[in-house]
């Protein structure tokens, strides 16, 4: 079932593929506003992605009041990792009470991140949730 750009599944939520389509497709940013609009398509479904807001960092830069519009290959490889990410995004499993819970995080001069997962009595874990803020 379709609803607010996911995909409703029994036990898991997923990006509408119609969505990843768009981000896929979407030009390399010439100038700020393409770069707003990029992240304003992208920022909505940032919990799918792990490390969203340490891989967009170089995009997010460009967007300070003190920096001028430079695109470069740093900020390529960061459009195209995203891009690339939005492809094959990971399901979010629906939590179960009857999984363990567990949270990963990672941090470093860019950002913070964090991964709530559930952890199955088979031993599998998988995500729930993804966080991730620029520092």
């Amino acid at each position: 079932m379709k609803i607010l750009g996911y995909i409703l599944r029994p036990q898991r939520l997923q990006i509408d593929k119609g969505k990843a389509v768009k981000v896929n497709e979407f030009k390399t940013p010439e100038n700020e506003r393409d770069v707003i609009s990029f992240h304003g398509l992208t920022g909505f479904y940032r919990r799918y992605i792990r490390n969203f807001a340490k891989r967009s960092a170089p995009l997010s830069n460009l967007l300070r009041k003190d920096v001028s519009f430079d695109w470069n290959a740093e900020e390529q490889k960061a459009f195209d990792d995203i891009k690339n990410a939005f492809l094959s995004p990971p399901a979010l499993v629906l939590p179960d009470p009857n999984a363990e819970l567990q949270v990963t995080t990672d941090a470093s001069g860019n950002g913070i991140g964090a991964t709530l997962e559930q952890k199955y009595q088979n031993g599998q874990v998988k995500p729930l949730y993804f966080y991730s803020k620029k520092t």
